[in-house]
């Protein structure tokens, strides 16, 4: 048997030069969209113009365009166009790393993606959610679901690109960075006013906030919308109280 020689280059320097995550591509998960009707303002009618309206995408539609997410890259902040030459001029922010799939137990289509730029991976710590653009196959008959109207629908589609956003069209999409554990935030620490000396751990993907008017709200959810809005000089006072499943926790 022939014995394969390593090259000295491998044996000198066996060792990262930055053993940290810090600077190295993150795997994040894209919950991006999900069948139905949306709103679109860039909608044309039968005469090319530019209208607005509301589509119907059924999931047989998605599912046929969910090969096309793998390799398209993203984009950081707004929607534009792009080409696949900009992966050698390095103006991209991100890779989706496989095709999308359905995921039955929230009803949405997700993507596997990587993200490197340094900016993006900071929206998306702060609450920053993803918003997708593809060019789809249409038939522009009119009709009715569930007795709403709509003005067309997709049939088919190519996705082009990932954008991270502040304001998705999918209210509820979102991006999970899955180096901690699967959690965007990790494990959260609190005191206890009546107990500071008493430390309580809460998961933000498990623990709940009764939020008055709203029912019990995903503690994640709610950490992720201040750290989207901070930047207007929202302001919290340190006193206030939250219930955190069932415990009272000052914030």
């Amino acid at each position: 048997m022939t014995k394969q020689l390593l090259p000295a280059s491998v044996l000198e320097n066996p060792a990262l030069e930055n053993a940290s995550r810090d600077g190295w591509p993150q795997e994040v998960d894209l919950k991006f969209i999900v069948p139905g009707l949306v709103y679109y303002q860039d909608l044309k009618n039968t005469k090319g113009e530019t209208t607005g309206g509301t589509v119907l995408v059924r999931k047989e539609a998605f599912d046929k365009m969910n090969a096309s997410a793998k390799g398209k890259p993203i984009v950081n902040w707004d929607h534009r166009k792009v080409n696949a030459n900009e992966f050698d001029r390095g103006t991209f922010q991100g890779v989706v790393t496989g095709p999308a799939y359905f995921n039955a137990a929230d009803g949405w289509f997700h993507a596997p993606a990587l993200v490197w730029n340094k900016q993006t991976l900071k929206n998306i710590e702060n609450g920053f959610s993803v918003s997708c653009a593809y060019q789809p196959v249409l038939d522009t008959k009119a009709g009715f679901y569930n007795q709403v109207p709509y003005q067309a629908e997709v049939l088919d589609g190519e996705y082009t690109h990932f954008a991270v956003v502040s304001v998705p069209r999918y209210e509820e999409a979102r991006i999970e960075l899955m180096n901690s554990g699967g959690n965007t935030m990790g494990l959260l620490s609190f005191f206890r006013k009546d107990k500071p000396e008493e430390k309580i751990d809460f998961d933000p993907a498990t623990a709940k906030v009764a939020v008055e008017g709203s029912g019990d709200v995903p503690l994640a959810e709610l950490i992720n919308s201040f750290r989207a809005t901070k930047a207007a000089n929202v302001k919290v006072g340190m006193e206030d109280m939250i219930d955190v499943d069932g415990q009272k926790i000052s914030v």
